[in-house]
């Protein structure tokens, strides 16, 4: 173990690099984690502001529902005719 430890300060130029290398790479996480949290801030900034809109009806007491016609009891021409009326 003593040895491996030796070797790896050995070189300093290749251990210099290395460094190099790992220091862009986490600046470029950072970076990518920046932007990642500013699209996320600025969506639902977005969303947020989209609920305050008024849709341009009264929405107030409305069901709504979605009736589904079994495929193994209702083959799709049947399922046509169905929905068709």
């Amino acid at each position: 173990m003593t040895e491996t430890l030796k070797e790896g300060g050995r070189g300093s130029g290749e251990g210099a690099r290395r460094n190099r290398i790992r220091g862009v790479l986490v600046v470029g996480e950072l970076a990518i984690a920046v932007i990642l949290l500013v699209g996320a801030g600025l969506l639902i900034q977005s969303l947020w502001r989209l609920r305050q809109v008024s849709p341009g009806f009264n929405s107030q007491n409305v069901l709504t529902f979605v009736v589904g016609v079994p495929q193994v009891k209702y083959p799709t021409e049947k399922q046509a005719r169905f929905t068709a009326n």
